[in-house]
């Protein structure tokens, strides 16, 4: 079982494994053009049933194509709906189940037909993308047919080669987001601090450093503890900011 998921998607790897394919385009005249070796969907069924067997799930991440030939498969059987698929009550009759848009399996793993950007505390899985070089990121595993070399992906075997490892979990994130926010505004209600940055300023000599006096005096005085905080290219300015550490650490 794949204790990853969550309880209600556990019951798919409860007697089997659970495979992932996208963007099949079974008997689309269309999947010729993306590759012309592209297989006919009897030849590819039967490459599909070398590695599916009767206990096992097949997660489809959308653009199936001709859902008949989803009959010759065995298994149970998941559809993300893709931007080719249309109407979900005549998918039912060849899925057991079927979504119209993205869907949380686990914390850290989100189905999808299009790739979703912008989220770092979960990998998201999904297709569409035919360019067959790009397998995907750290955020994201991409199982177009003809990316995947037309096979089904385990997803336990990922799992276990540490498809989640470096995934934090979202309520850490959103900890040590408020710890820093905290940390930002107790360093923003210190006295001392605008003395020091005005100090900071008038001693940098780095023409591109925000704390330099001329862009300060551009910026009319105004001076905000992001550009400090933020400064990579300051040394004065680190060197404040680890002062400000070692004086937290002391306290």
């Amino acid at each position: 079982m794949i204790k990853s998921l969550y309880p209600t998607f556990q019951r798919w790897s409860e007697k089997g494994s659970v495979w992932i394919i996208s963007d099949t385009h079974f008997a689309d005249p269309d999947s010729k053009l993306m590759n012309k070796n592209w297989p006919t969907p009897s030849v590819h069924i039967a490459l599909l049933r070398q590695y599916v067997h009767k206990n096992d799930t097949v997660i489809h991440l959308g653009d199936v194509g001709d859902p008949k030939y989803m009959d010759d498969l065995p298994g149970y059987k998941v559809l993300i709906m893709g931007n080719h698929d249309s109407s979900a009550s005549k998918l039912r009759e060849h899925f057991d189940e079927v979504y119209t848009g993205p869907l949380f399996i686990g914390d850290k793993i989100l189905l999808s037909h299009e790739p979703i950007y912008g989220i770092d505390w979960c990998v998201n899985l999904h297709g569409h993308d035919h360019t067959p070089t790009n397998i995907g990121d750290k955020w994201h595993k991409n199982f177009a047919a003809n990316v995947v070399f037309y096979l089904p992906i385990s997803l336990g075997a990922l799992i276990k080669e540490g498809l989640l490892s470096d995934v934090a979990d979202i309520h850490r994130k959103t900890i040590n987001e408020a710890i820093r926010k905290k940390t930002v505004v107790d360093l923003l209600d210190m006295s001392w601090f605008h003395d020091d940055i005005t100090w900071c300023a008038s001693q940098c000599d780095n023409t591109g450093c925000y704390r330099n006096p001329v862009n300060m005096r551009n910026k009319n005085g105004v001076h905000s503890f992001a550009d400090f905080y933020a400064s990579g290219e300051c040394p004065i300015g680190e060197e404040l900011y680890r002062e400000i550490n070692d004086e937290d650490d002391r306290k």
